[in-house]
C-alpha cells in the first residue's frame, strides 16, 4: 500500500499552502479542518509560521487516532454555511465624478 499521498516521501516540514495542496483543500478550508476536527495533528510554530511534520500528517490521514478525518479530504466538501450566516458580495461598483 502507498502512503505517501502521490508525494515522495519527505521529513521536510509542511507549509499551510503544501499541507492544503496535498490534502486536496483550498488553505481557507485547511483552517476551518483545524478549527473543527480535535484529531487534526497541532503544528510545530516557527515564531508565527505554522509547520507540521508529514509523519503526524500521514498518521492523520490514516486514521490512527481513532477518529474521523474530514470528509471533504479529496471529495466534494460537506460543510455548509451556518444559518443566517451573510455570504461576501461584491461592493457596488460608484460612478466617479465627471471631470471637468
Amino acid at each position: 500500500m502507498d502512503t505517501t499521498y502521490g508525494y515522495a516521501p519527505t521529513e521536510k516540514m509542511l507549509t499551510p499552502t503544501t499541507l492544503a495542496e496535498m490534502l486536496g483543500i483550498s488553505e481557507r478550508h485547511l483552517t476551518d479542518v483545524r478549527k473543527e476536527d480535535p484529531a487534526f495533528p497541532a503544528p510545530k510554530m516557527l515564531g508565527k509560521l505554522p509547520r507540521w511534520s508529514p509523519t503526524a500528517i500521514r498518521r492523520w490521514m490514516d486514521n490512527d487516532t481513532g477518529t474521523a478525518t474530514c470528509a471533504c479530504i479529496n471529495t466534494e466538501s460537506p460543510h455548509t454555511a451556518a444559518a443566517g450566516a451573510k455570504t461576501r458580495t461584491a461592493p457596488a461598483k460608484r460612478k466617479r465624478a465627471p471631470r471637468v
